[in-house]
């Protein structure tokens, strides 16, 4: 397999900010004297944002406005980027230096939108390795659709089977499988059932074993 283009995922594949927005979203709900089931934040990563407000309203059933929630919740995750900074996901820069030495374009597939995704990108030191960068607002249809990862791979001047995907999220992992992509599930906080696995065409435990990956498929060893 020639590889033309790595597509990366952001919250919880590059940066450590899913557990983070998991805290978040707990204070916020018992701050209100309720609790966010963990079903419901799972559903809630790698979707764009009017589905989560559909799966919020639909289980709170106006006992919480999804509004206020956020904004309680956002607030708590500024205090804790304050306290702990954004970490940084193991073997980041190790995929990131391998990729720019080897020539491969490196394209980010985020549904944050353009502005917080770019002040995190450039905060935590990988904007000036990235090749494009595709926002969840530039995009009509968010994941689990492919339409982020199509217009990824056409940033990276890639054809879509040409490239890799790599996603924590199950929205995502559908979305890299429906663009056609190879997809290689790196797990966060979540874990897949053996239906999603199916879509995927590896799994690891982080990032700093993707370059191996690569050589190895590069050299016709495919798992």
């Amino acid at each position: 397999m020639k590889i033309q283009a790595v597509l990366f995922d952001m919250d919880g594949l590059m940066v450590d900010t899913e557990r983070q927005s998991d805290e978040g979203w707990v204070w916020a709900c018992r701050e209100q004297n309720t609790q966010m089931p963990v079903w419901l934040m799972n559903n809630f990563k790698g979707a764009p944002r009017e589905p989560c407000i559909r799966m919020f309203d639909d289980y709170f059933r106006g006992r919480i406005e999804y509004w206020h929630t956020r904004e309680l919740k956002n607030r708590y995750v500024a205090m804790l980027q304050k306290k702990e900074g954004i970490p940084v996901k193991p073997g980041l820069f190790t995929l990131l230096t391998f990729l720019q030495q080897k020539k491969i374009p490196a394209v980010v597939a985020t549904s944050t939108e353009h502005a917080t995704a770019e002040r995190i990108l450039r905060q935590v030191g990988a904007w000036e390795y990235l090749s494009g960068v595709v926002f969840g607002d530039q995009v009509a249809n968010g994941k689990p659709a492919p339409d982020i990862f199509l217009l990824a791979a056409k940033k990276g001047g890639a054809s879509p089977t040409s490239c890799i995907v790599l996603e924590d999220s199950i929205n995502g992992i559908k979305a890299g499988a429906a663009a056609g992509c190879a997809v290689i599930h790196v797990p966060d906080t979540i874990q897949i059932s053996p239906e999603v696995r199916a879509l995927t065409k590896a799994v690891v435990p982080s990032l700093s074993v993707v370059p191996d990956l690569i050589q190895q498929w590069e050299n016709g060893k495919e798992s």
